[in-house]
């Protein structure tokens, strides 16, 4: 019995060890179109990782992603950001879930691009089950910039732009504060929604 018991105990040692050590011999950058992918199908938007890829599994699954594009951030509806990293939870991806303690993003560069009727030209989500099977307990940004674009080409430009914010799913709710800088000018700015429903009012 103490044998056994003996053998089980250096299994879960040993288990431990590999699981702390293999971050260190893992080459994350050759999986770098499995992330791209995943992250695409979570934001229903292309998401392209143009720098190093960096990960942990212990003692919290973290990540941190360089130089990273989604959607059409030259010249529609997307975001750059020199730096994504986050914090998950390991309970809630052993029960096939994605929660985020934490999402940072560094510099990022937002545009936005809206149409004559003024609709936000926004990709939709592909599954309601994937976009509802994640969340954000909190989402911060610091030193970004916002560019809204209308349909003429004519661009108001956001700088100095911090913030955080919440996101329970992609179809919401979610609650954002952020301040900016416009001609000289502080301003403070908070949002927040039940839901994203389409133009027919479906979500």
């Amino acid at each position: 019995m103490q044998h056994t018991l003996l053998g089980i105990g250096l299994l879960l040692i040993a288990a431990i060890v590999a699981a702390l050590a293999a971050p260190l011999f893992v080459d994350w950058n050759a999986w770098r179109a499995e992330f791209e992918q995943r992250a695409s199908a979570l934001v229903s938007a292309p998401v392209m990782i143009k720098g190093p890829i960096e990960a942990t599994i212990l003692p919290l699954p973290a990540f941190a992603l360089h130089d990273v594009a989604i959607g059409d951030a030259g010249n529609g509806t997307g975001l750059r950001a020199a730096q994504i990293r986050g914090a998950l939870s390991l309970g809630a991806l052993l029960r096939g879930r994605l929660e985020a303690e934490e999402i940072v993003l560094a510099k990022p560069d937002l545009r936005v691009s809206y149409s004559v009727d003024g609709k936000i030209d926004l990709p939709s989500a592909s599954s309601q089950a994937n976009a509802k099977n994640f969340s954000i307990s909190r989402v911060a940004f610091d030193g970004g910039t916002i560019t809204i674009r209308g349909p003429e080409g004519k661009e108001t430009r956001y700088e100095d732009v911090s913030g955080f914010g919440a996101l329970q799913s992609r179809l919401g709710p979610f609650k954002i504060e952020f301040s900016y800088k416009q001609g000289g000018h502080g301003f403070t700015i908070r949002m927040s929604a039940n839901e994203f429903r389409d133009a027919s009012g479906k979500v």
